[in-house]
């Protein structure tokens, strides 16, 4: 089977949280881990701890992955968005972890038929002791869903 990219923009807490879930399972025999932040320190945690590979920018970031995990602050999302609608690689599945943006905005701001879920760990999660949501946009293919469940799952999350 060959490695599919995770891409994160934004390594902040809920990424890392969705991080270690992915790094301490199998999941990450499955994936390349690939993010950019703007925060030098949190890029550098994420690279040590996850063996996270750096992107130059987040559009580098999101044309390269195959899942792409939104994970910036929200006030922060309209710089990115504008980002993404260039991307060249309009094939990723959107995962986003930001808090109070529903999916409807993010689809409306980004590439034409981006495929969009909503996935939100509490802070819990970072030590495996936490909760995760999860909601999916109308008519997302069933293999999509299951990927981002397998991921949510390791997320040591309710069902």
């Amino acid at each position: 089977m060959e490695k599919r990219v995770i891409g994160f923009i934004g390594t902040g807490n809920m990424s890392q949280a969705v991080l270690s879930g992915i790094y301490n399972s199998g999941l990450k025999k499955r994936y390349y881990l690939y993010g950019y932040d703007k925060s030098v320190r949190a890029m550098n945690y994420c690279k040590k701890e996850f063996r996270m590979i750096k992107g130059k920018n987040a559009r580098e970031v999101a044309e390269e992955s195959d899942i792409l995990f939104l994970a910036v602050k929200p006030p922060d999302f309209k710089d990115i968005a504008e980002i993404l609608k260039t991307v060249k690689n309009k094939k990723s599945l959107i995962v986003s972890v930001m808090a109070g943006v529903p999916i409807k905005k993010i689809k409306d701001h980004v590439w034409p038929g981006a495929r969009t879920a909503r996935i939100m760990p509490n802070m819990p999660a970072l030590i495996g002791e936490g909760a995760c949501g999860c909601t999916f946009e109308k008519g997302m293919p069933a293999a999509e869903k299951k990927e981002i469940e397998s991921i949510r799952e390791q997320i040591k999350a309710i069902q």
